[in-house]
């Protein structure tokens, strides 16, 4: 074999032997990763790894605890509203379940499980977790660890915070740029699902909806020309907010779907409505933009 055929072999033997060690994940990088998923910033302590199989395509079985918001409708039928997903930032499960494409049923709750009374009870609320997350019961997949009503005057639907531990499965993958990355997710019956995608499919549907609430505002400062002659003159989204609520926005929108501050520029004659869109950052390509014409 030749000096330059026998380096090449060495040097193959030393990248393939990189690669292998690379991919082998531990409990300590698993939970690192886990816990700042899809944009989430949940804490280390709250992600318990249960199982690791390592190989090309590295799989983790791990138990994630945070707090789920319920809300009971009209009928009085309860819904999981809203999921914790960093210390101060809630993420709309609707808006979740809308980007992966799969809509929980509840009916076999509202049928094993039915309310007591109006009010949420823990086996209802595992219920519908367990209906959220496609895990069938009895499992020890879904965990409650405490119920608790939220008590909030004028409150147009009553609430309940729960905590719960979830038992999900990822799928890791080693990228060239990145290291060891989260690949796909997995909740109890239902197939893997792309991180990546979901992520692409959630900033398009917020980016919807960023746009149609700053277009809320844009006609509501339109009402207000019509009535005072001229645009809010302003530099900050708060005081434009002040300045049309209630009389010409029923609602008040100060943050976009990513919970950044929209913002404001406005003369008499003209104005600027801004979202810093995913990246939260203003004056960059991403941003939203909606301005008098």
């Amino acid at each position: 074999m030749s000096v330059l055929k026998q380096l090449g072999f060495t040097v193959s033997i030393f990248l393939l032997t990189a690669h292998s060690v690379a991919a082998q994940l531990n409990a300590s990088q698993s939970r690192r990763l886990i816990a700042r998923v899809a944009g989430a910033e949940l804490p280390t302590k709250a992600i318990r790894v249960k199982r690791i199989s390592n190989g090309s395509s590295p799989e983790v079985t791990a138990e994630i605890q945070t707090a789920f918001r319920f809300e009971q409708n009209a009928d009085g039928d309860w819904t999981v509203r809203e999921v914790r997903v960093a210390p101060d930032r809630w993420e709309d499960v609707g808006l979740i379940s809308e980007a992966t494409g799969a809509q929980s049923t509840t009916d076999a709750c509202t049928v094993a499980e039915p309310a007591e009374g109006g009010t949420l009870s823990v086996r209802r609320a595992r219920c519908l977790l367990a209906a959220l997350f496609r895990v069938t019961l009895p499992s020890d997949n879904v965990r409650i660890s405490s119920l608790s009503a939220m008590n909030i005057p004028f409150a147009i639907s009553p609430s309940a915070i729960v905590v719960a531990s979830v038992t999900l499965d990822f799928r890791f993958a080693a990228l060239a740029r990145d290291g060891m990355q989260i690949v796909a997710i997995r909740g109890g019956n239902s197939g893997w699902i792309e991180i990546a995608r979901v992520r692409s499919n959630i900033d398009q549907i917020k980016g919807r909806r960023a746009l149609s609430e700053l277009q809320t505002v844009a006609d509501a400062l339109g009402q207000f020309r019509l009535s005072r002659g001229y645009y809010v003159q302003a530099d900050k989204h708060t005081v434009l907010v002040d300045f049309l609520s209630p009389m010409y926005l029923s609602r008040v929108i100060r943050v976009d779907p990513w919970h950044t501050p929209y913002e404001y520029l406005g003369e008499r004659d003209c104005f600027t409505l801004r979202s810093a869109g995913p990246d939260r950052k203003t004056n960059t390509p991403d941003d939203l933009l909606v301005s008098n014409p």
